[in-house]
């Protein structure tokens, strides 16, 4: 069976963050001998023998593998499993690497790149965000990758000042390659397809899950030289990126802050750990030059003062999709449409030449189009809070008392944590409960 299918089906059985499949990979060295283990082997190699996992493993079942991989295959997804030669070495070397990984734009060589991953809070200022933008815009003027969670705020910053520079930017997502997040990106998304690079380590129609934003931190800085942090408090999320970037070795750079601002508390502790301060491109750059001249090139970074800040700070204009409108589409005409697109794919394709393997789009999916997504959701009905977990509850009925709330003081009035408020915020802004805006947070329903 192709390696490809079993990477697939590892991934989906261990789950985001497991460090045993790299352990079998290095002790078998193909997914497919992984394949072939028996339960013995896999309890042999660390598994324990009460984990639901084992008995998945001895299962075998491929179907929704295939039927992955088939969407892939459709959709020119790629698909580059560990033993690939395309899998970067750099990202191998960390503890818990992804068995597999889907991605979407211009592939490219990380490994001969220097790579420089750029991270922020959500709850940016002005002067975080003009800072981070005039020094990602510097980083990929030049000639590194910039890389980012592609997440609003700061992680915005960073990536539309790639872009705007000419250079190329490398968007790690925590959800499927299917599912846009958050939604006031959807054109910045798209111009990373073209210009860029998109990369998950889930199939592409996984849902938009807040417990998976904090997990796929390890792959940012997994896949970079280093990683600069924008601007956040010391309960940031970027802050986990930090951490994993200092367990792997990386180099950890900070834009210093305002010391008596809240969201510049986490930079600020970074720095005075050892992390590099950064006050332009070249702060970060003179630490690679001599490692990669042919991709540096100091003539070409450009001054802090040189590089304009657009006033826009999002991309507010969202295309609404077929399937999120009031009346969803007919199963029938749902599948007509499916197969209306698949056909102007095909005769594009014929008219370039270009051959593509046969695939009925209808038939690969065909009991499976509810789990795997592409139903037209039903329409919202009745909201009942008691369906909300615990800390999600409480968040909504804080953020209920007022026209608007700040993560922090959220956390703070209900003693938590910021990151597990933040996760829970997304799912409410998921369930279309509250909706966010840089800093701000508020009640929609």
């Amino acid at each position: 069976m192709e390696e490809k299918i079993l990477s697939i089906w590892l991934s989906e059985i261990l789950g985001p963050g497991s460090s045993f499949g790299k352990i079998l990979l290095e002790k078998y060295g193909s997914f497919e001998e992984i394949y072939r283990l028996s339960e013995k082997d896999y309890i042999e190699a660390g598994m324990k023998p009460e984990s639901p996992v084992l008995g998945k493993l001895t299962d075998k079942n491929t179907a929704e593998a295939e039927k992955s991989y088939a969407f892939c295959e459709y959709n020119y997804f790629n698909v580059i499993e560990y033993t690939s030669a395309l899998y970067p070495e750099r990202l191998k070397a960390i503890k818990n690497p992804p068995p597999v990984l889907y991605a979407r734009g211009r592939m490219i060589n990380f490994d001969d790149n220097v790579c420089i991953g750029v991270v922020g809070t959500r709850s940016y200022t002005d002067a975080g965000w003009n800072s981070t933008y005039k020094i990602a815009g510097g980083l990929s003027a030049g000639g590194a990758i910039v890389v980012t969670g592609l997440a609003s705020g700061i992680d915005t910053a960073a990536t539309k000042a790639a872009l705007a520079s000419s250079g190329f930017a490398v968007g790690i997502i925590g959800s499927g390659l299917e599912k846009i997040y958050p939604a006031e990106n959807r054109e910045l998304f798209e111009e990373m397809y073209v210009k860029g690079l998109v990369i998950s380590e889930r199939v592409p129609f996984t849902d938009i899950t807040g417990k998976y934003f904090p997990i796929r931190n390890r792959i940012i800085s997994g896949l970079c030289n280093g990683v600069l942090v924008g601007e956040g408090n010391t309960r940031s999320g970027a802050m986990i990126t930090a951490s994993h970037a200092s367990e792997q070795g990386r180099r950890v750079f900070a834009i210093p802050g305002d010391i008596s601002g809240q969201e510049s508390t986490g930079v600020n502790k970074l720095i005075r750990e050892g992390a590099t301060p950064v006050f332009e491109a070249r702060d970060v750059l003179e630490q690679f030059v001599y490692l990669y001249p042919h991709r540096l090139s100091n003539s070409k970074i450009p001054e802090n003062e040189s590089i304009v800040v657009p006033e826009e700070r999002s991309t507010k204009k969202v295309r609404t999709l077929k399937w999120q409108k009031n009346t969803p589409a007919k199963k029938d005409d749902k599948r007509a449409s499916v197969k209306k697109t698949g056909e102007k794919k095909a005769s594009a394709d014929k008219a370039s030449g270009k051959q593509r393997k046969e695939l009925v789009f209808e038939k690969v999916f065909e009991s499976d189009m509810d789990k795997l997504g592409h139903r037209p959701e039903k329409p919202a009905t009745g909201f009942d809070i008691e369906s909300l977990g615990e800390l999600e509850k409480k968040v909504y009925l804080y953020i209920a008392e007022s026209d608007f709330r700040m993560t922090d003081s959220i956390a703070a009035e209900l003693s938590s944590n910021v990151l597990d408020v933040t996760v829970a915020l997304t799912t409410l802004e998921l369930a279309g409960l509250v909706e966010t805006e840089g800093p701000k947070v508020r009640k929609v329903r």
